[in-house]
């Protein structure tokens, strides 16, 4: 099986691929398309489409501001059945919620006390300044000036945010833990689990 991953920046391509070798274990990713933010995804949805007949395609964004997966989808005028091979999943409200839901594995990486860490991670309006903001209070004064943005900057993250992030991803992130918190990701994983099924 091959696939085709779309993402919106280099976190969230590790983060995908960490799932798909979780759910997908049978599977090659041969490409990947990082869109910069989730506008060039959108703008290239008539590209996927057409080219998931070649390669069965997983897109991956952020729900954002928008109320639900559906609206989503609507504002990017989708329509509501999609291809078999084009798997699109929207993460609640971003993909740092997902890595948030392994709760004691978050904690022991930011070195922080397990009970800062948010019970229901989907429903904060921004789970990556969450992270940075508990990162801020993290014991080790090395890391969290690596990972958070200096406090005069205009920067959204630390210079290594992603190098860590990637890091927590492949070495530390329980992906069976983490969907029991998270249910946009057990939906992910849900539908990744029937595709194996029925391919």
């Amino acid at each position: 099986m091959e696939v085709m991953l779309v993402v919106e920046d280099v976190a969230s391509e590790h983060v995908l691929r960490r799932i798909v070798r979780h759910a997908l274990p049978n599977a090659a990713v041969v490409g990947v398309n990082v869109g910069g933010g989730f506008g060039q995804i959108k703008a290239r949805m008539g590209r996927y489409l057409n080219a998931c007949n070649v390669f069965p395609h997983l897109v991956l964004t952020d729900l954002d501001t928008h109320r639900c997966a559906t609206a989503l989808m609507r504002d990017w005028g989708l329509p509501e059945r999609l291809p078999e091979r084009l798997i699109f999943r929207v993460a609640v409200r971003e993909v740092e919620a997902w890595l948030m839901a392994d709760r004691e594995r978050i904690a022991e990486f930011l070195q922080v006390p397990l009970a800062k860490i948010p019970a229901d991670i989907e429903a904060e309006i921004d789970p990556k300044r969450c992270l940075i903001n508990l990162a801020r209070r993290s014991r080790s004064k090395r890391f969290a000036l690596e990972f958070c943005p200096a406090a005069d900057s205009k920067a959204s993250q630390g210079v290594l945010y992603n190098d860590h992030l990637i890091r927590f991803a492949n070495e530390m992130w329980r992906v069976d833990v983490a969907r029991n918190s998270a249910q946009s990701l057990d939906r992910a994983l849900r539908r990744l689990e029937v595709w194996r099924q029925l391919n």
